[in-house]
């Protein structure tokens, strides 16, 4: 068949040697195929005619690629790439980098501070000593004595500072000691103010009355902690009770029981008048 173009249209042996039939237009090759045995063959397939082109290589048989599988890729990738908002995928290269180091890491810094004895109670001798174990100091006032005992400090007990922090304390004096016979002055002084209000000098007095020494009736009328002006607003006060007095008068008579003048002002105001 030396003139391709006039063969008739028709299904013929395809030329590639595979075991289908090709269908030939009249002028050239189609892309429709069938198995062998569906019809019969026509005629001897024609040559291609002399200059036609080649098929191209997507139309060659043997390396057709699926339209739908090449479709499908492309599908694929629009939606990749629209997931990453048009960005590279992240991949390995995109992870930062760890870097590590073999130098230790820096130690903590390590707490120097020392915790504050509970001193109250101590003698400040003794405080001292705590103190300076502790690493502190001591600071009170002046005229403490070692034998004072430390009523309170600063800062307080178990808290923790520096090293060499200075911890105040406050001392209270320690109590005379006692002789029999001022014991026994304290304890008269005492009872005597259980039921009767005096005076400093008028209480004095009065021990001294119960032939108590002076000295052991001073030291005991001063060393019971009374209130004086508190004894003279008792003392007014039980005046009044029993009479009337003007406000000179009482005070008059409050001087007359050894109160000062400025304490038995105190105690007649305090009862109005």
């Amino acid at each position: 068949m030396s003139d391709p173009n006039s063969t008739p249209p028709g299904w013929y042996n395809d030329q590639s040697a595979q075991p289908v039939l090709r269908y030939w237009d009249g002028q050239q090759w189609t892309d429709q195929t069938r198995p062998l045995g569906d019809e019969p063959v026509l005629a001897t397939a024609p040559a291609a005619a002399p200059g036609t082109p080649k098929r191209p290589w997507y139309k060659r048989k043997a390396i057709v690629i699926p339209l739908g599988i090449f479709a499908g890729l492309v599908l694929i990738g629009a939606i990749s790439s629209a997931i990453n908002g048009g960005s590279p995928s992240n991949t390995a290269d995109d992870t930062p980098a760890v870097v590590t180091s073999d130098t230790p890491a820096a130690p903590a810094p390590k707490d120097t501070s020392v915790g504050v004895p509970n001193m109250v109670g101590m003698t400040v001798a003794d405080a001292k000593t705590a103190a300076q174990a502790a690493g502190l100091t001591l600071s009170f006032a002046d005229g403490t004595g070692d034998d004072w005992t430390v009523s309170a400090q600063t800062p307080d007990a178990n808290s923790r500072v520096d090293p060499g922090t200075p911890v105040t304390v406050q001392g209270q004096a320690p109590k005379p000691k006692l002789t029999v016979g001022q014991q026994n002055a304290v304890d008269k002084a005492q009872s005597y103010l259980k039921f009767l209000p005096f005076s400093r000098q008028g209480l004095i007095d009065q021990l001294v009355y119960e032939q108590f020494p002076v000295a052991d009736a001073t030291f005991a009328v001063d060393n019971i902690g009374a209130d004086w002006n508190a004894q003279a607003v008792a003392k007014a006060k039980s005046y009044l009770s029993s009479m009337s007095f003007s406000h000179g008068s009482l005070v008059d008579q409050l001087i007359y029981d050894k109160f000062t003048r400025e304490q038995a002002e105190y105690g007649v105001s305090q009862n109005g008048l």
